[in-house]
């Protein structure tokens, strides 16, 4: 099939950078070995300390509490620097920061115009896809995020387009 099925286009800012970074620093999926690291950390304290353990004097536990701040902390200071990082590039690439892209979506693959480029992926290579409040997000096997913004859609709609990565087996990433 030659002709599109969906086609997507938006205009790339600061805003959509920040949205994507969000969820790629704070979704569930990464913060889930964060959280089950300090619920462990927290159960073996909490049972060192009733059961007067060494554990359960204040040095440990001040090095536990520094260390999951410090994890949490750096996720922050990560999240802040990438979006500076790409906010920077773009305006490099485009001198107001604001980059126009098109996606279209055909039965087999997903193609990218941007920047007078054009990229295409297969749907074999796609792994996942991540819904926001304004964004759909596919995502490749190399990780590199395809953002379809949700009413940007010129032919068909975003509740269309999940329905149709849903047919082709891709599975949503919470």
């Amino acid at each position: 099939m030659n002709e599109p099925l969906f086609k997507n286009r938006f205009v790339r800012d600061e805003n959509s950078i920040k949205e994507m970074y969000r969820n790629v620093f704070f979704s569930l999926t990464r913060l889930r070995p964060l959280i089950i690291f300090a619920a462990i950390i927290s159960l073996f304290l909490l049972l060192s300390h009733i059961f007067k353990d060494s554990f359960g004097k204040p040095t440990p536990i001040y090095i536990c509490i520094f260390v999951l701040i410090g994890l949490v902390a750096g996720t922050v200071i990560n999240y802040r620097r990438s979006v500076k990082i790409s906010v920077q590039r773009e305006k490099e690439l485009d001198s107001n920061g604001h980059i126009a892209q098109e996606l279209s979506v055909f039965d087999d693959r997903i193609t990218l115009q941007a920047r007078g480029n054009t990229l295409s992926i297969q749907f074999e290579n796609i792994k996942c896809f991540i819904i926001t409040n304004n964004y759909i997000y596919v995502v490749s096997k190399g990780q590199i995020w395809y953002d379809l913004k949700k009413d940007s859609f010129t032919l068909g709609s975003a509740e269309e387009f999940i329905e149709f990565l849903r047919s082709k087996g891709i599975k949503e990433q919470k």
